[in-house]
């Protein structure tokens, strides 16, 4: 302990919980925790906690941005593992757009639908390859795009069955070529241009 002229100060303070108020004596903001877990949270005037700062049950940490109703809108939160996310929800809580990095260092951006499937997702594989795909309300992939590390540029319409049926391509090179399946995948139709300029167009039984 140290002495300040007649005031004594301690080094360590210890208590259940910590309040913040303001002139008006409301809570302004609360240090506590919450099963077992801290937490600091800081509301507005009218008493709604407007942002969180915690640890989860494994002791992961959190920041929340909350709106007037006191639903998440935006978190920042690491999980167990270490991957780091960002969650932006819409006014029901619904997470619509998440950002994360993996534990393989794969950064990925998904947007979600007001029924939390997701319907879009943007990554970086761990090669460097650049993956768009598009989805539909069962989550089957339909439309993809991609550029391998040697710079073969690809994109894949699939059906409901995730068969992909049309693929157009185009190579290092800058041969491109595209390919017609039937519903089992099989080429059917193969249109392409060589590098020497000649096209070729072929149909498969």
């Amino acid at each position: 302990m140290t002495t300040r002229g007649n005031n004594v100060i301690g080094d360590v303070v210890e208590a259940k919980s910590f309040r913040l108020v303001d002139d008006d004596n409301n809570v302004r903001a609360e240090l506590t925790t919450v099963d077992g877990q801290p937490t600091l949270d800081f509301a507005n005037a009218q008493g709604d906690i407007r942002l969180s700062v915690s640890l989860d049950a494994d002791g992961a940490p959190k920041i929340a941005l909350l709106d007037h109703d006191g639903r998440d809108r935006l978190t920042v939160h690491v999980d167990s593992d270490g991957d780091p996310y960002i969650v932006l929800a819409d006014q029901n809580g619904v997470g619509r757009l998440i950002a994360h990095v993996g534990s393989d260092g794969e950064p990925a951006i998904v947007l979600g639908d007001q029924n939390q499937v997701g319907r879009f997702t943007v990554r970086v594989d761990s090669n460097g390859e650049p993956l768009m795909v598009f989805f539909d309300q069962n989550q089957v992939g339909r439309f993809a795009a991609r550029v391998n590390s040697d710079g073969d540029s690809f994109i894949t319409f699939t059906d409901q069955n995730n068969v992909g049926r049309i693929f157009v391509q185009a190579n290092g090179n800058g041969e491109p070529a595209i390919i017609l399946t039937d519903g089992n995948g099989n080429n059917r139709i193969v249109a392409h241009v060589n590098s020497e300029g000649v096209p070729a167009f072929n149909t498969y039984e």
